[in-house]
């Protein structure tokens, strides 16, 4: 009975730590969290995924409202970062759109969640950082045409590995889940659901809002620029993203 009564706190104490990880505030308190039940449930050999925490009334999340705010802006937008502001708001449950404020002035409008819009402009910042490091490395005395096709390519290699780690990240929690067996399964697939309904309203409040045209697609000639660009774009740190989780959060990208 003793043995039992400790299995059964020690099970506790997993389901504690995996709901304080699911509503946690940021990805490091998550990380930190599950890290902890995962340890203790090595510990004592007990299946993290048979750990039932669904009997627990789960914590609601106040719904953040979708906005619209600026992410980048100039008289003559670059066409590298309007791509890499794209490719990055897609992997965080944001879309884009160009707004002319004014004649010597154009927008890239980011569209979603306040918490969502922070992770892409802080991906933005620093991604582009060494896109340019990378530039100042690699295209010493090869000219602007040159160097504008490297951060092409650059940015074409990013958004690659922004949708595969998108696609790696959810079969490979659904493959540990069924490993783990018991609940993880229906709990990967709520957030799953979750995530692409939260995507899904970002494309609603701009159907209902906006009177978007497409963009015509871009037929400059890409020159010798491109594919160093798209090597020196494996190398670059992508950082941030949204993990797989509860409420809004989603698939680190």
């Amino acid at each position: 009975m003793a043995d039992t009564n400790h299995t059964n706190h020690i099970i506790d104490k997993i389901a504690k730590l995996m709901r304080l990880a699911e509503r946690a505030g940021t990805p490091e308190e998550a990380a930190t969290a599950f890290g902890a039940a995962q340890r203790l449930a090595e510990q004592h050999k007990i299946a993290l995924g048979a750990v039932d925490i669904s009997e627990q009334p789960e914590v609601a999340q106040p719904e953040e409202p979708i906005a619209s705010v600026p992410l980048d802006s100039g008289a003559r937008l670059a066409q590298w970062r309007i791509e890499l502001g794209t490719a990055i708001a897609s992997a965080n449950g944001c879309r884009t759109y160009i707004s002319r404020v004014a004649r010597q002035q154009s927008n890239l409008v980011v569209v979603g969640r306040p918490s969502d819009q922070a992770t892409v402009g802080y991906m933005m910042a620093a991604i582009s950082r060494q896109i340019d490091a990378m530039v100042a490395r690699d295209g010493a005395g090869k000219g602007r045409t040159w160097a504008t096709d490297y951060r092409l390519g650059a940015v074409s290699k990013v958004r690659e590995r922004l949708q595969a780690a998108r696609r790696e990240a959810r079969a490979q929690a659904r493959a540990q889940a069924t490993t783990e067996g018991g609940t993880a399964l229906a709990r990967i697939d709520r957030s799953i659901a979750r995530l692409d309904e939260a995507d899904a309203a970002v494309k609603r409040w701009m159907d209902a809002r906006l009177k978007l045209k497409d963009g015509k697609a871009s037929k400059r000639r890409i020159g010798s620029g491109y594919d160093a660009g798209r090597a020196a774009g494996d190398k670059i740190g992508l950082g941030g993203g949204r993990p797989l989780g509860a409420g809004q959060r989603a698939i680190g990208t």
